[in-house]
């Protein structure tokens, strides 16, 4: 049988509601992300998201510090903090989640939360880059083609952009054609 939408968001809804309620880390986050996107988010509806989400967080639920943190960056599902996030994601990436790690890099890179320091976001860069994180290698690689906060180097960076690009980071693939087009004596793949 088919159902409406409606129907459908209530169902699932009502699943994520019951494995929260009997301790489904996954499912608390999965709620409170869902109880944050409502087309009509209320008050009470969005504080029951934020608990959710720091009991997932309190557990070491990768998925809900990501989430949160990247919220405090965003500040439209609920207000801005850059402090916020980037204790979260220092939080995270000392759990080990490669993701969280990246965040906490580009928070270096960027003073985002934290006073910008360049070669702990070098740092973090190289390792979220060893763990497979697919756009830290495009970054890391920017930086070394750039040149302006490290020193230049154009294989190095060349090599990183075509990493970052085989790990399915389009935007990677679109900057190393464009390196490729001003740079054709680079270009051997």
């Amino acid at each position: 049988d088919t159902c409406g939408l409606a129907e459908l968001t209530a169902s699932v809804g009502l699943a994520l509601e019951e494995a929260s309620k009997s301790g489904d880390r996954l499912a608390q986050t999965a709620l409170a992300v869902t109880l944050l996107h409502a087309d009509t988010p209320t008050d009470a509806s969005n504080a029951k998201a934020l608990r959710l989400l720091q009991s997932a967080i309190d557990d070491g639920q990768y998925e809900a510090i990501r989430f949160r943190g990247r919220a405090y960056l965003d500040g439209t599902l609920i207000p801005a903090d850059f402090t916020k996030a980037f204790e979260l994601f220092r939080f995270g990436a000392e759990m080990g989640c490669t993701e969280s790690r990246h965040r906490l890099a580009e928070c270096y890179l960027r003073g985002t939360g934290v006073e910008s320091d360049i070669h702990e976001a070098v740092r973090l860069l190289k390792e979220s880059t060893k763990s497979g994180h697919p756009f830290s290698p495009f970054v890391l690689g920017s930086l070394y083609l750039e040149g302006t906060k490290i020193p230049q180097n154009i294989t190095l960076g060349r090599d990183l952009l075509k990493l970052s690009a085989s790990r399915r980071c389009s935007i990677a693939a679109a900057q190393l054609a464009q390196f490729f087009l001003w740079n054709p004596t680079y270009a051997t793949i």
